[in-house]
């Protein structure tokens, strides 16, 4: 900039200085003050306001409720005016004419926050939509000091922005939190003439995402070699094996269990006891002590109540991940992606560099604390707020624990997010998968419009899909072994009402949606446990009479003798007759009310495809599914061999079979892996896996976003304590004969050294690759995971001015190359602040047992990426850990 331009800007400001010379009277002042809170109000609290109006779910997991909400947002609408505001009058003490100078840079500092929000979907560049920000904010501050229309339009613009909060609280879904205080209005006035005259211990599990398809054997009773627990408690009680859920959202069914509505009639926009106020912890409120442990809903009236210095705790965590999201809002897409927390994997606590299973660990902890000390004061009402899936263990053995005789009966309610995706879990309750980006084989995310929820059509994703469902659903048989046992050492068995059940079921079906109410799928969807253990039954029944998750709470009434006003749509299963149903109904996404035939007809088709898939047995022959099963369990001496070797294999993970934990909850037995030199073969490759010495798994290559991957679950049982000894072979066919191919173990080899004073990488073929600042972007933090042992870094890169994903990132410690990755995880928010869909699975994941050594927070940690062509490589801008 030249001088002459320098002196005509200066020129300007004095000039707009001395048209707010007037702002020194104190009413003027004041006026100015006004509109200086007007414009922060439009610029910083609307949008989060709408923000939260659209997500009001991100007020619930902060806990924000009643007057502490109200309190929330009068915060969210004063904070920012009021620092500009103390700012202004402190310089003023000093110098008017500093603090006149302050209002203008202020006054246009919040019109530039205001215009660049329109601008980031303007296509500029990061750079430039600052720029044109700015300059906007310039000619609006100029504007405002020469132009009095302008101030008096400030005026009143100013006195409209006080209808944001107006308008935010009048939201149906803002209002209903407002009203849900935490007190017991809901309840008294709900359960007037609700008394039960016959009350007893009433124990309620709903799982989540758990198709009754999974347990039947071929006469419609549960598998009891395989699922022992199950019929166990079947063998007491009634089982109905024809019900189904009633919609194919949590969030509707969940209610609807509790409230024996079918949801297009409940009315209600959150599920939360304001919106339900007839439900089942309202009817059993005045006989029943509450143990409750929701997830998604929070219909309990008896919330824990939460002392000031815990309210205060969640305002500031409130506080801090908003700041967040209006960096987010505020920042160009470009500069939010490399520089902010990320917000699209939780709805809290954006800042903590531990992650999601870090929190989840802390708030285990907590919860298990609260608990110790609950059960050392007199007995009341008990509740625990909503878990996560990322504990879901643990979340049971609470549950679990809090069952124990008392004075009044208990009401114990749990929503477990078993056996719902993802599939980590072994029958031992050990995870034993790596991490993965999103549900293998299922599309997710992506910018061609194709179903996110939809199967992808090679038939082998599902397949394997279904088998690792099926491994975690027999946890779920010894979780309700857990529960079983529990209430027989409290003496609580014979006279408690158990019941357990799911919202829905799911779709393992190739080409078709998981959870949507297709035309092929949808007695897997529909279809759900129930089963009903009245007190002091002795002997089971299995029951084909259509029923609905709705007839839950109709039948805890008519067992408990609750004589009740309420409306139903469901009706009691307690007698040894009931109705006739004409129908099924389920509220399906998008396209309403949907009603079946009482008895589904396809439901026999869709048990014979699972029957045939995975024969009914001992949980063992979940793991012999894959082709050519007679090499299991063989000595690889013992079988054929051919000369010469197969392609090169890399192996997930392969340092956690080196350091194999067997008193840990995280045992890695699904082997997993890629074959990087075949590129879309004609037809899949079937590989063996031994383990030690012996075939413990066969299973087939499929193609995934251009990589040629395998998996295959392994028994536990296959694994040793320490380092264990893992091989490759392609099964070739040899005149009819099963013959094992050696695939050697890829070794990926790059160093890291410096030239000229720049880091210089070598790849393994000898080539040299300069790493230069700002050719690939990306960045990554580090995490500790509480649940699984282990350490993980994660990030995303990208070249964007080439639209390519990296060939490869590598992670160095110490200078030393410790693991190589390759960008397969989805992050929308990469691909649309660049607007380039090719960039959508820019992410990465490094996966590290705590027993390597590598600290996340260590500042020898150095990431590059490599870039497609491999002639650039960029470091990646690295966190560290919190």
């Amino acid at each position: 900039m030249t001088g002459e331009a320098c002196e005509a800007l200066l020129q300007i400001a004095a000039l707009m200085v001395n048209q707010m010379t007037s702002m020194q009277k104190p009413r003027s002042f004041a006026i100015a003050q006004l509109h200086i809170s007007g414009l922060a109000i439009l610029a910083v609290s609307q949008p989060l306001f709408e923000l939260l109006a659209r997500n009001p779910t991100f007020l619930v997991a902060h806990g924000s409720a009643g007057v502490w909400l109200v309190l929330a947002g009068l915060l969210l609408l004063i904070i920012v005016p009021s620092i500009a505001i103390l700012l202004v009058a402190l310089v003023a003490v000093v110098s008017s004419r500093a603090a006149q100078v302050l209002h203008l840079v202020l006054f246009g500092l919040l019109a530039a926050a205001l215009a660049i929000q329109p601008i980031h979907h303007s296509g500029l560049a990061a750079i430039a939509q600052i720029a044109v920000a700015l300059a906007v904010g310039a000619g609006v501050a100029a504007a405002y000091a020469f132009f009095q229309p302008v101030r008096s339009f400030a005026t009143l613009v100013a006195l409209g922005s006080l209808l944001c909060p107006v308008i935010f609280f009048s939201n149906e879904s803002i209002w209903s939190l407002v009203r849900s205080s935490g007190s017991s209005a809901c309840a008294s006035a709900a359960s007037v003439n609700a008394v039960a005259r016959e009350p007893v211990p009433v124990v309620l599990v709903v799982f989540d995402e758990f198709p009754v398809l999974s347990i039947m054997d071929d006469k419609w009773e549960i598998d009891a070699e395989r699922f022992p627990h199950l019929a166990g408690l079947g063998a007491t009680s009634d089982w109905f094996s024809n019900a189904t859920s009633v919609s194919v959202a949590t969030h509707q069914a969940v209610p609807a269990i509790l409230d024996g509505l079918y949801p297009d009639r409940s009315g209600s926009g959150l599920p939360n006891c304001e919106g339900h106020p007839r439900n089942l912890f309202t009817m059993l409120e005045t006989t029943h002590r509450m143990s409750v442990f929701e997830n998604v809903t929070d219909m309990n009236p008896d919330r824990p109540v939460k002392g000031p210095a815990d309210r205060w705790d969640d305002l500031r965590q409130l506080g801090r991940d908003l700041t967040v999201v209006y960096l987010h809002i505020l920042a160009p897409p470009e500069l939010a992606a490399r520089y902010l927390p990320f917000i699209t994997e939780s709805w809290k606590d954006f800042g903590r560099r531990e992650g999601v299973d870090g929190d989840a660990a802390r708030r285990h902890s907590r919860a298990s604390r609260r608990t110790a000390k609950k059960r050392s004061r007199p007995q009341k009402n008990r509740s625990a707020f909503p878990v996560d899936r990322s504990d879901r263990h643990a979340a049971f053995d609470d549950f679990v624990s809090s069952i124990e005789p008392t004075s009044r009966p208990g009401l114990y309610f749990l929503h477990s997010m078993l056996p719902h995706s993802n599939w980590t879990y072994a029958p031992s309750g050990r995870r034993y998968t790596l991490s993965e980006p999103g549900i293998r084989g299922v599309i997710g995310p992506n910018h061609e419009g194709l179903p996110t929820n939809q199967w992808l059509e090679d038939p082998w994703f599902s397949f394997q899909a279904q088998q690792r469902h099926l491994l975690q659903v027999t946890f779920v048989d010894e979780l309700v072994g857990q529960l079983v046992r529990r209430l027989k050492e409290q003496n609580l068995f014979d006279e408690s009402l158990v019941i357990i059940t799911s919202d829905h079921g799911a779709a393992f079906e190739p080409g078709t949606s998981r959870r949507s109410v297709g035309d092929v799928t949808y007695p897997d969807v529909m279809l759900v446990p129930l089963l009903v253990k009245r007190p002091y039954q002795r002997a089971g029944r299995v029951r084909g009479e259509n029923v609905e998750i709705i007839d839950i709470l109709p039948t805890i009434a008519d067992l408990l003798d609750v004589p009740l006003d309420w409306d139903f749509d469901g009706q009691s299963l307690a007698g040894d007759e009931i109705a006739e149903r004409p129908h099924k109904r389920i509220v399906a996404a998008r396209l309403g009310p949907l009603d079946f035939p009482g008895v589904l007809p396809r439901a026999q088709q869709r048990l014979d495809v699972r029957l045939n898939r995975f024969p009914p047995g001992p949980v063992e022959g979940l793991y012999t599914v894959g082709p050519h099963p007679s090499l299991l369990g063989r000595a690889l001496e013992e079988l054929p061999h051919s000369t010469g070797q197969g392609p090169r294999a890399a192996l997930d993970g392969e340092a956690f079979l080196q350091n194999v934990d067997l008193e840990s909850d995280f045992v890695l037995s699904n082997i997993s892996g890629s074959l990087p030199d075949v590129t879309a073969p004609t037809e899949p490759v079937h590989i063996a896996v031994a383990v030690n010495g012996i075939v413990r798994a066969t299973t087939r290559t499929v193609v995934r976003w251009g990589r040629v991957e395998f998996a295959a679950p392994v028994p536990e049982s296959a694994l040793l304590a320490g380092a264990n000894r893992v091989d490759l072979f392609e099964i070739l066919d040899v005149a009819g004969t099963p013959t094992l191919r050696s695939l050697p173990r890829q070794a990926e080899s790059y160093s890291l050294t410096r030239t000229n004073g720049k880091a210089v990488l070598e790849d393994p073929q000898g080539r040299q690759i300069s790493a230069a600042a700002g050719g690939l972007r990306g960045r990554a933090l580090g995490l500790v995971r509480s649940e699984d042992r282990s350490v993980a870094i994660q990030g995303w890169a990208a070249d964007p001015a080439r639209g390519e994903l990296p060939s490869a990132v590598l992670l160095f410690v110490g200078g030393d190359l410790l693991r190589v990755a390759h960008p397969r995880y989805a992050r929308p928010e990469v691909s649309e602040r660049y607007g380039k869909p090719e960039l959508l699975r820019s992410g990465f994941l490094f996966e590290l047992p705590y027993s390597s050594g590598v600290d996340p927070g260590s500042s020898d940690i150095r990431i590059f990426a490599i870039s497609a062509a491999g002639d650039v490589a960029s470091e990646i801008r690295y966190s560290g850990k919190e």
